[in-house]
C-alpha cells in the first residue's frame, strides 16, 4: 500500500522528538486505536479481543465524557492462581482533537512505570510504546466490537 504525501509528512513529523512530533504521534495513536476499537460506545465497561494463537487483549473503559474516553488496555497472563496484567496502559482519547495519549505504562514484574510528569521525553516514551503496541495488536488481528464501522485508512 502506497502512502500519500500527507501520510509521509506525518510519519516524518512523528519521528522527531519535539512538540510537533509528539502531537503527530498522538494523532497516529488515535488512528490506530480507532482501528482497534471502532466504537467506544459499543463497549459496556469491558471487552476482550480473542485471536487464535495470541494472548487475549483486554480493554476497560475507566471514564467516559462527551469529548474524552479514558481506557485501560492490557494483556492478562494467568500465572497459577494469579493474573498478571502486562503491558498495562491507561490511555486518554480526545475525540474532538482526534488524539490518543498514553498517560501511564506499566511493564514487567517490577512495574516499570513512566511517571505522570509531563516532560516531552517521558510523553514521547509512553506514546511511542503505545504506537508500537497498537500496531502489533492490529497486525495480530485484534479488534473490539463495532467492526462494521468504517475507519479511514491509517498509518501502519
Amino acid at each position: 500500500m502506497q502512502q500519500s504525501r500527507a501520510q509521509q509528512r506525518a510519519l516524518s513529523t512523528a519521528s522527531r522528538r519535539n512538540f510537533p512530533g509528539l502531537m503527530a504521534l498522538y494523532e497516529e495513536n488515535y488512528m490506530r486505536l480507532r482501528r482497534l476499537v471502532p466504537r467506544f460506545d459499543a463497549i459496556d465497561g469491558r471487552a476482550v479481543s480473542r485471536v487464535s494463537g495470541c494472548v487475549d487483549l483486554h480493554v476497560t473503559i475507566i471514564e467516559r465524557s462527551r469529548y474524552t474516553t479514558t481506557l485501560r488496555l492490557t494483556y492478562a497472563f494467568a500465572d497459577g492462581d494469579d493474573v498478571r496484567y502486562e503491558p498495562d496502559l491507561r490511555v486518554r482519547v480526545q475525540h474532538d482533537a482526534r488524539t490518543a495519549e498514553a498517560m501511564e505504562v506499566h511493564i514487567g514484574r517490577g512495574r516499570y512505570h513512566f511517571d505522570a510528569r509531563r516532560t516531552l521525553e517521558r510523553c514521547w516514551e509512553r506514546n511511542r510504546f503505545l504506537h508500537k503496541w497498537l500496531g502489533y495488536c492490529l497486525h495480530r488481528g485484534h479488534r473490539f466490537p463495532g467492526r462494521e464501522t468504517v475507519i479511514p485508512a491509517s498509518i501502519e
